[in-house]
């Protein structure tokens, strides 16, 4: 597979249970080449995923070998004014870790 693009995307979110909406603009998805072909798995992709997250940037960038014997594979996540508590309703609870408070900043 290759050129797998989605571009300026949205989807918006209705969580009833929990009382709370999310929107997700300006989303862009792209998966530049894929294959599981053997004289092809050594070649790097970079995929990406960009969107507005609730009103916040976030960007996924990536550079990996998903098919590889060793599956190397780098990420780079970039979000800013994200309130990191809001989310961990979504975290499975048996996860051994709490967050009480956290927001990301630039600098």
């Amino acid at each position: 597979m290759n050129n797998i693009e989605v571009f300026d995307g949205s989807v918006d979110f209705d969580d009833r249970p929990k009382q709370t909406k999310h929107t997700i603009h300006g989303l862009r998805i792209g998966i530049p080449f894929l294959s599981n072909i053997p004289s092809k798995v050594e070649i790097t992709t970079q995929p990406v995923f960009e969107a507005k997250v609730n009103g916040s940037p976030f960007a996924l960038h990536g550079e990996t070998k998903p098919f590889s014997e060793t599956r190397e594979t780098t990420l780079d996540l970039v979000f800013d004014d994200v309130d990191l508590p809001h989310y961990l309703a979504y975290v499975p609870s048996e996860t051994p870790a709490k967050l009480t408070s956290g927001a990301s900043t630039r600098s």
